[in-house]
Formats: C-alpha cells, structure tokens, sequence
C-alpha cells in the first residue's frame, strides 16, 4: 500500500512539475533581434521562416509571403532589429484580424522549438526556461508563462486562451 501511494505521489509531482525548455540555439544567416520589454531575443530568418508558417496558426495563406516582405523591406544591414511588439505589414491587402505580424507567436513557436538566443535583462544568455501555465479560468484568462530557471526571472508572458462563457478561444 505504501509502495502505491509512494508511486502515486512521485507521478502527480512529475505531471504538475513545469516543461522545461534547454536553449542552445546558434543563429546563421541574417540575425532577427527583438528587443521587447526587459529581454534581448535573437534568432535568424531561416529559423523563423521554418516555424512561421505553423499551420494551426496561420489563417491566410499569403502570412508567411507578408512576414518575408516585410523583413525584406527592414533590411539594413546583417541584422534586422524590431523593437515593438506590433509590426503593421503596411500594404495593400486588407484581411480582418491579420494586419500585423503577431511577434510573439512567432517567439513563442521559436522558443519551444529551441530556435532562439534569449538574454535577460542583465546581460546574460538564458540556457533554460520552465514553462508554467498561470490564470484562472473563472477570470476569463489563462497563460502561458516562460521564466529563466536559474534566476526564476518572468521572461514574457503568452496569453494562449481566453475562457468566457463557456467559449474558447484559442490563439
């Protein structure tokens, strides 16, 4: 019995413990680097363009084309900084809900597939990050929140559902 309820205990704490993400990634190519709020995040084009067009996500089927047109009009020198969160496509195809590029998907996609180099607010590389899911349902918000495991620092929070009225909206 003992042995049973030990097994038990040791399988509840392995299902509630956080995913945890190993980050090693080394960009080539054309750097991407996002500075949004307290957070450095470094990837390249090819890695995004590998993620970006992550079917569940992507509604029209043009989003990547305007993603790549866009970068390509950003096009300075070998790296291409974004330092707002909100990145209007800026041209002449009108569709509801995708006149931005949604960066923080893109960064979401790139992190779980271990495609970034994320530094802190410090200076330091992050090496892994614990994925917990935060919120309460009854609140109409749930989330998903990356932290660097050494520091325990919140990196950026995911808004990945809404719960309201018994409709989920996922996103």
């Amino acid at each position: 019995m003992k042995n049973l309820l030990f097994c038990f205990l040791l399988f509840t704490t392995f299902i509630s413990n956080a995913q945890t993400i190993k980050l090693n990634y080394i960009p080539k190519g054309q750097i991407i680097k996002f500075t949004l709020n307290n957070i450095t995040i470094i990837t390249d084009t090819t890695a995004l363009f590998s993620v970006t067009d992550y079917r569940p996500y992507v509604t029209d089927s043009n989003y990547l084309q305007r993603i790549r047109i866009l970068l390509t009009s950003k096009k300075e020198n070998d790296t291409i900084e974004i330092s707002n969160p909100f990145v209007s496509f800026n041209d002449s195809i009108n569709i509801p809900n995708e006149t931005y590029w949604r960066i923080w998907l893109s960064i979401r996609i790139l992190t779980k597939e271990n495609k970034v180099v994320i530094i802190n607010s410090n200076g330091n590389i992050i090496r892994k990050i614990k994925l917990i899911n935060e919120g309460d349902k009854n609140n109409c918000f749930a989330c998903k929140v990356f932290i660097d495991k050494m520091t325990n620092e919140k990196l950026f929070v995911y808004e990945y559902r809404r719960i309201c009225l018994g409709i989920l909206y996922q996103y």
